[in-house]
């Protein structure tokens, strides 16, 4: 099968360009991926706009699971929990 796929990537962190070496390698990957791909995000964290605003260049869509949204027990909990944890 050749052409774009559409990728879901989960991440407990927001990825970003620079701070710590995780969200900057999360970040690279991603922007590697979505060089072939198209990728949606999924983020259990808040996204400022600033980092929203990176974000969405390299993705169809940037999604943030608010921290009181993924409280435990919540339908988001369980959602995050089944894509992160299978």
């Amino acid at each position: 099968m050749t052409g774009r796929r559409r990728v879901l990537f989960a991440s407990l962190d927001v990825p970003a360009r620079t701070g710590s070496g995780a969200i900057v390698r999360t970040f690279h990957f991603l922007r590697g991926l979505s060089a072939k791909h198209d990728v949606d995000l999924l983020v259990l964290q808040s996204v400022h706009d600033a980092e929203r605003q990176s974000l969405e260049q390299l993705c169809q869509r940037v999604v943030s699971l608010q921290p009181n949204a993924a409280a435990k027990g919540s339908i988001w909990s369980k959602i995050a929990k089944c894509l992160l944890f299978p």
